[in-house]
């Protein structure tokens, strides 16, 4: 970049068109990523991928959520959160019902684990009117997992900022937001700990 001084520049990330800002904003953005966070397709130098990054921390920064396997069933529970005096008691859920045998408790940006909420409904709601049954927690497992990679492989959408816990009675699983996900005996998630 020639050195116009006082002039306004335009920073050049790999692929991505950005607007016009100053030369100070500029060398203070190459400290960051210099726009190797813009995408989950693009690698920094030392091989880390930025927005993954961002999603582990959305999780690490929520509320506690765990997950207790019983032999006769399984418990979920969460930090009970009051973010705002004005929220409404009961607006804030983290535990959710999929079906009459399946619940998840979600730690990390709400908004989401709403949408993972809603695509294990549309997954469970599917398979019954296909198959005329409950889905498996194994195979609802699956279908979380992929859904969760799929928002992992594409430069135009973002990794999932959340974390959930699925239960299928007697069954556990956890989901991360780089869409692994584990069969379970007793999980608990804080924003102390991470995965």
């Amino acid at each position: 970049v020639p050195d116009v001084s006082g002039a306004r520049l335009w920073c050049c990330c790999p692929g991505v068109p950005r607007r016009p800002t100053s030369r100070q904003n500029c060398s203070a953005m190459s400290s960051i990523g210099t726009g190797y966070d813009q995408s989950t397709t693009t690698f920094s130098p030392d091989g880390r991928v930025f927005q993954i990054e961002y999603a582990a921390k959305a999780v690490e920064n929520s509320g506690t959520a765990i997950g207790i396997r019983c032999k006769d069933g399984v418990v979920l529970g969460v930090e009970k959160q009051k973010l705002s005096k004005m929220m409404l008691p009961g607006s804030n859920r983290r535990i959710y019902t999929v079906d009459k045998c399946t619940g998840i408790a979600v730690s990390g940006m709400m908004a989401d684990a709403r949408q993972i909420v809603n695509a294990a409904r549309a997954e469970s709601a599917n398979h019954t009117a296909v198959y005329g049954g409950q889905i498996p927690g194994n195979m609802l497992s699956d279908k979380i997992a992929a859904l969760l990679h799929m928002y992992t492989l594409y430069w135009y959408v973002r990794p999932f900022g959340s974390s959930v816990r699925h239960t299928h009675t007697p069954h556990m699983h956890m989901h991360t937001h780089t869409h692994m996900h584990t069969h379970m005996h007793t999980h608990m998630h804080t924003h102390m700990h991470t995965h």
